[in-house]
């Protein structure tokens, strides 16, 4: 989604917009009752903060090199289960604690909820009947080719030299790449030329295989895409199976494959 120049990855929206209904149903019913907005702030807060302590644990390993990107909640690196676990609890014990607020808090809830999951059947149903799209792409040596699966669990990963987000994340492309050969990995240049590509690569000492280019930004026309970096995941028979808008961590990548690529992710 895009507002102006201002592009924001789905999921987050999706929950933004879920808590606003709920806190605008508590507050239908506030009149009557006491208010929720600190019981939902403690819900969502304490599901959070759980879900991002149990993503970084999970995923050590790759924080390793960079403590500080732990802090960084921009990656979108949450456990859920953790944290809807966590958030329920809490839930419960704010419903039981809190009597002049139950009625409003569970009537907020509820709704929120069945907004959450309403939006989430929606992408889905989209991305189900979502595949690959037949581009015509280049080489760096202008050879040309179509953007496809050939019958492998497929990333694909649109970007462009100047923008900062695709340069901090394709490290840990690189090395997702070098280090699974089951999945098939392509590299998308947006408008650019071969020429700045190379020049960019040889900058940054930066080995990507299957980079390609679409000069007239047709993919991103394509998929739709409200900026970059976006990256798709495709099954091998190229349906689409996930979208994902903004910067990839080495964490939340190896989270993704893991998610979409179960059986070709190497152990």
């Amino acid at each position: 989604m895009s507002i102006g120049s201002l592009a924001f990855p789905v999921p987050p929206l999706i929950f933004m917009f879920s808590i606003a209904v709920a806190l605008l149903f508590g507050w239908l019913a506030v009149k009557r009752h006491g208010s929720i907005e600190t019981d939902i702030f403690a819900i969502v807060s304490g599901g959070l903060l759980a879900a991002r302590v149990a993503f970084v644990l999970r995923f050590l390993p790759q924080y390793r090199h960079d403590w500080i990107a732990m802090f960084n909640i921009r990656d979108l690196g949450f456990d859920p289960l953790v944290g809807i676990v966590v958030g329920s609890l809490v839930a419960v014990w704010r419903l039981l604690w809190n009597k002049g607020s139950r009625t409003p808090l569970a009537l907020g809830l509820a709704a929120g909820l069945i907004s959450f999951t309403s939006a989430r059947s929606l992408i889905d149903e989209w991305r189900a009947s979502s595949a690959i799209p037949p581009v015509v792409l280049q080489s760096l040596d202008s050879t040309p080719g179509m953007l496809e699966t050939d019958g492998m669990p497929t990333v694909v990963n649109l970007w462009a030299t100047w923008c900062p987000p695709c340069q901090a994340e394709l490290p840990a492309f690189a090395q997702a790449q070098a280090e699974n050969p089951g999945i098939r990995f392509l590299f998308v240049d947006e408008g650019e030329t071969a020429e700045t590509v190379r020049r960019y690569f040889e900058q940054r000492s930066l080995l990507l295989g299957n980079t390609w280019l679409d000069p007239d930004s047709t993919l991103a026309e394509r998929v739709r895409t409200a900026g970059f970096p976006t990256t798709l995941f495709y099954d091998r028979n190229g349906r689409l199976l996930a979208t994902h808008l903004g910067q990839f961590s080495a964490a939340t990548l190896r989270d993704a494959l893991e998610q979409h690529f179960e059986s070709a992710i190497a152990r």
